[in-house]
């Protein structure tokens, strides 16, 4: 009987703190908002690494992202290369600052529910 217990409290202790290594990532969802120049977007960002970019006049595209620290790297099958963008989130506004001088920004995008 004596073993049984302590194996389901091993079991459970380890359930437990495999759940706690887990983060909720506030990045997943539908982000919309506006270039500098006004464009309205939408980036999709899902679990699976996997991203969706949409604006006003009906382009779309399909790529990948990845984080590292403060920065997020998008790669669109429509664009030439990789884009580097530093990234805040912050009381639910997600902020793209382009890392070169070609590529739009995006300030203050909302979650869309």
């Amino acid at each position: 009987m004596k073993k049984i217990v302590l194996s389901l409290v091993v079991v459970l202790s380890v359930v437990l703190l495999v759940g706690c290594g887990k983060k909720n990532d506030q990045l997943i969802g539908s982000w919309k908002g506006e270039t500098e120049d006004g464009l309205v977007t939408t980036f999709t960002f899902e679990k699976d690494n996997k991203v969706k970019y949409d604006n006003e006049y009906g382009f779309s595209s399909e790529g990948t992202y990845k984080k590292e620290d403060k920065y997020i790297y998008i790669n669109l099958e429509s664009w030439t290369e990789e884009k580097k963008y530093e990234y805040t989130l912050k009381d639910d506004k997600l902020d793209l600052k382009a890392t070169d001088l070609y590529s739009p920004s995006y300030k203050g995008m909302k979650k869309q529910k």
